[in-house]
């Protein structure tokens, strides 16, 4: 199998360029591969007309991803390994207010298709973190001036969880079984209130949970 390869751009008169690919193959018949990109951009316009001022901006964005994912077939099961990540900044139309974003996440699952003689099974492990920062700004009446009024600069997050189930097919129709577990970790931290353009107070904040959870369940088929 050759695979394939696909590969997209655009552009546009108001500043907005955007491409794309993605791609995959087959080596030696057992391992699948599949790898996509994109990156996207625009500065194009001032969201407000009328009454317009110094402190309005221009909107952009700058943002990007990326996700990649084998598979392979081991005979008594698959073996899938995939992971991504993404990164965007944005300018949301006047001085101090912006935001940027990130994440990234990976994930590896061994499993086994189920027929009428055997069960199939699936277990999995997963990992996903990110991060925002976000910024405001108080804007004069005549909308001349901007100054800082709030910077939520960090708030970095992180979860991960592993799962497991079994399942049975029959002419009747079938049962599943299984167990999941995840838990997460966040904390936010900003500064505010400011004053002459430095804050006069921070805020940090943050928590973890846990979840544990199983389940039964069963279809049963009637009919066409």
């Amino acid at each position: 199998d050759g695979g394939h390869f696909t590969l997209s751009a655009e552009g546009s008169d108001a500043g907005e360029r955007r491409g794309s690919a993605s791609g995959s193959t087959v080596v030696a018949d057992k391992v699948q591969l599949f790898a996509a990109g994109q990156t996207e951009q625009g500065d194009s316009w001032i969201a407000l007309r009328q009454g317009r001022g110094a402190a309005d901006q221009p909107l952009t964005l700058r943002d990007s991803s990326a996700t990649g994912k084998a598979v392979v077939d081991l005979g008594f099961a698959a073996l899938t390994a995939e992971g991504g990540g993404y990164s965007e900044r944005r300018d949301s139309g006047t001085r101090f207010a912006q935001s940027a974003s990130s994440g990234d996440d990976a994930a590896v699952t061994l499993a086994a298709q189920p027929d009428a003689t055997h069960l199939g099974w699936r277990v999995q492990g997963w990992v996903r973190q990110s991060d925002l920062s976000n910024s405001s700004a108080a804007i004069s009446n005549n909308r001349n001036t901007a100054t800082l009024s709030n910077s939520q600069y960090a708030t970095p997050a992180t979860g991960y969880g592993a799962n497991a189930a079994v399942r049975k097919l029959a002419d009747w129709g079938s049962l599943e079984a299984g167990v999941d577990y995840r838990a997460t970790s966040g904390q936010e931290s900003e500064y505010l209130t400011y004053v002459s353009g430095s804050p006069t107070k921070k805020r940090v904040a943050g928590g973890d949970t846990q979840q544990v959870g199983a389940y039964l369940e069963g279809a049963w088929r009637s009919g066409p």
